[in-house]
């Protein structure tokens, strides 16, 4: 038979007391004050401050760590409030994060906590289909894309909170004013990996992917989706293709079959966009200062990106008259440094240009008209050279049908009709044009002459 020290039995013996002692004390709430109710945390490990209280609590193998013989034990041992949440896609199971607060509070078997688990969170707000944050329209279990009215209509609902009204309850009152439309987005392949699908493929596969009449509703509740001309600024972006929207254009990307079939009508497509605005005119960049990005507009400049593309001009607001600028020359056989005039006028075909009025066009110029004005402003000085000449040319008739042929009156008058006619021929093609030709060459010089 051992000989036990007593003194050294006693802690042994009183041990099981000890610990019923710390479990009663856990049960009885009053001993110490609450524990804190954690959401979900930063982290991945089997701890209630990273999975969150609701989870926790909820989890039979997770509560006996703690010595809580149920939930209910777990559940009155903490005090708190925090947001309310919603289904994610790419997280750990047991987690408060991913289920969300209706999964996750919905699936505590007691009545009376299931209620507590609700109560431990702020309302939530009221939400129609397809809003921010929606993971699939085919996730029909995801309060963001049914809208809280179905959602709570639904039988998973009724059972976790006794009834769709007392649903609707932990949701804030639906708003009778129209709220700020919900942002729409572009495709962003870069956005793909988290739980963003409307970020991913973009607001408009996102929303008329469920179909004609709901796809325009969703379109209808978000800012509506921008209009692009052919070869927009976003065209050559990276991820992006040349068959895009943003590279073809909004006019031909509804005009397409698919958007026709998709929308109803290629007018119901545009009508998705906002009106269309005039872009900026961009001088080519010298250099680029992004090798990288060599085909965008801001570096290749718009003349060339819209070149033989008419709507692409007519999307841009016109480009600059430029005088020569000697001290902003990159080049010799640059606009910036030779000016407009000289530009279009002798290089038009580098800029792959019909002819020079096609080139000045683009700038609001119309050299034709220029020429039109003058020409009807040399008119009356013309006309004083016309009478002043005109008399010595009929003087001339006279003298050789009177007097070096002795000629009589109709002879007269067909000599003076025939030598007025060769004057003003000779005057419109030779020195009117000539003087035409010398006055717009001046226009020309002073405009290419630098300061």
């Amino acid at each position: 038979m051992l000989n036990v020290v007593p003194s050294l039995l006693l802690p042994c013996l009183l041990l099981p007391a000890v610990i019923a002692d710390s479990v009663a004390q856990q049960k009885d709430s009053s001993n110490h004050p609450p524990k804190k109710w954690y959401d979900t945390g930063k982290c991945y490990d089997y701890k209630e401050e990273c999975m969150g209280t609701s989870a926790w609590c909820s989890n039979v193998d997770f509560y006996k760590t703690e010595g809580y013989n149920s939930e209910e034990e777990c559940f009155w041992d903490r005090e708190a409030k925090q947001p309310w949440q919603y289904l994610t896609s790419d997280c750990r199971g047991d987690f408060a994060d991913c289920s969300g607060t209706d999964a996750t509070c919905g699936r505590i078997l007691s009545v009376a906590f299931r209620t507590k688990c609700f109560m431990r969170y702020a309302k939530a707000a009221f939400l129609h289909p397809s809003s921010e944050g929606c993971l699939s329209m085919r996730w029909y279990d995801d309060e963001r894309c049914m809208g809280t009215t179905s959602f709570c209509e639904s039988n998973e609902r009724r059972q976790a909170y006794g009834s769709s009204e007392a649903c609707l309850g932990y949701r804030r009152q639906q708003s009778t004013t129209d709220g700020k439309r919900l942002p729409s987005h572009r495709k962003n392949l870069r956005k793909c990996t988290s739980d963003n699908p409307e970020g991913c493929i973009g607001t408009e596969t996102f929303c008329m992917s469920q179909g004609k009449e709901p796809g325009l509703q969703c379109l209808a509740s978000r800012e509506k989706l921008p209009f692009y001309p052919p070869e927009s600024p976003a065209c050559g972006g990276k991820g992006v293709s040349l068959d895009d929207e943003v590279c073809v254009g909004t006019r031909r990307w509804c005009s397409d079959h698919v958007r026709v079939r998709m929308y109803g009508t290629e007018q119901s497509c545009i009508n998705a966009r906002e009106k269309p605005k005039k872009l900026p005119w961009f001088e080519p960049a010298d250099p680029c200062i992004d090798p990288g990005r060599n085909d965008t507009e801001a570096c290749r400049g718009t003349e060339a990106t819209c070149q033989f593309n008419e709507e692409c001009f007519q999307a841009r607001d016109p480009g600059p008259f430029l005088l020569a600028n000697k001290f902003d020359c990159g080049g010799a056989k640059k606009e910036k440094c030779m000016g407009s005039w000289r530009w279009c006028h002798n290089h038009y075909q580098l800029a792959q240009y019909y002819d020079e009025h096609d080139c000045f066009s683009r700038r609001s110029f119309d050299a034709r008209k220029l020429a039109e004005r003058v020409m009807a402003s040399f008119k009356p000085l013309f006309r004083n050279v016309i009478i002043k000449a005109g008399a010595n040319v009929t003087y001339g008739a006279v003298l050789r049908t009177q007097v070096l042929r002795s000629g009589d009156e109709q002879e007269l008058a067909l000599e003076v009709h025939k030598s007025m006619a060769d004057f003003l021929a000779a005057l419109a093609k030779n020195e009117f044009r000539e003087a035409l030709v010398k006055y717009l060459d001046r226009v020309a010089e002073m405009a290419s002459e630098a300061p």
